[in-house]
């Protein structure tokens, strides 16, 4: 069976309900078939399957992962309004990385100011290549310098740094352009000494910040938000950090509450901090 992969474009309008509550319907204006670019042999492959979009406004860029030994990169490619079409960009894809199975890039971030990317791949083990930076026509500018298997990237509104989430670290990771450790003069933001922000778990598998820093993120089958602090002393960090409620998958909609674990850990934080 032959499958078909496409880019869709949709658009948020918030909603005033009854109840005095906004809601968002999201309505598709656009969409793009990249198929064609999950061929090994095409000069825009990108894996074979479509894994993360990042759209500027005119343009987007696909990152895949294939679920064989193929590899994944990024293409960049321009939607022709009103069909299903699209100019793949620049003179193929970029990128690439050999990743085993079911690996590749898990999360792609566009900076506004200068139009550089920022890629997360997760090779299923640390590696170096987990962060990478490029600018708007696919060269490179800079490689982490620690191991890691990053899967979210976003660029810290604050500081215009890419930062990063990664499996295996339950730590806030961040870089500068030419891929060299952040450093708040401190401490390195790397997976030995970066900001902790969830120490009994480390499923961390997408990232957005808002416009303050705040992390908004996945874990361990729920939504967490976190800021990251610049403290030295991380034991008065953490008794000071505000838990916010989390909503279970299993909720279904039925408001937001404070699982057992985090119950627990509050109580805890609360007791040493009277």
């Amino acid at each position: 069976m032959k499958l078909s992969y496409s880019i869709s474009l949709a658009c948020a309008a918030g909603l005033a309900t009854l109840a005095g509550a906004d809601t968002v319907r999201f309505v598709e204006t656009m969409r793009t078939n990249v198929s064609a670019a999950t061929g090994p042999t095409n000069p825009w492959f990108f894996g074979k399957n479509v894994a993360s979009v990042a759209w500027d406004g005119t343009d987007f860029y696909v990152g895949g992962q294939s679920f064989d030994a193929s590899g994944s990169a990024i293409a960049k490619v321009r939607p022709q309004v009103g069909t299903t079409s699209g100019s793949y960009l620049l003179s193929g894809a970029f990128g690439f990385q050999a990743t085993s199975s079911t690996r590749g890039v898990q999360d792609l971030a566009i900076r506004a100011s200068d139009g550089a990317l920022g890629v997360a791949t997760d090779f299923g083990a640390n590696n170096n290549a987990g962060i990478r930076l490029f600018n708007s026509t696919g060269g490179a500018m800079g490689t982490s310098a620690f191991g890691n298997r990053a899967n979210g990237v976003h660029f810290d509104p604050t500081d215009g740094r890419l930062t990063a989430l990664s499996l295996g670290h339950g730590r806030v990771l961040k870089v500068n352009d030419d891929g060299s450790t952040y450093n708040d003069g401190v401490k390195n933001w790397d997976t030995a000494a970066g900001p902790v922000i969830f120490l009994t778990s480390s499923t961390h598998r997408d990232l957005t910040m808002d416009s303050g820093g705040n992390l908004f993120f996945r874990a361990q089958r729920r939504e967490q938000r976190e800021r990251p602090e610049h403290r030295a002393d991380q034991r008065r960090r953490l008794a000071l950090r505000r838990l916010q409620p989390v909503q279970r998958a299993s909720d279904h909609g039925r408001g937001t509450e404070l699982d057992e674990h985090h119950q627990g850990d509050l109580q805890r934080r609360r007791g040493r901090e009277r």
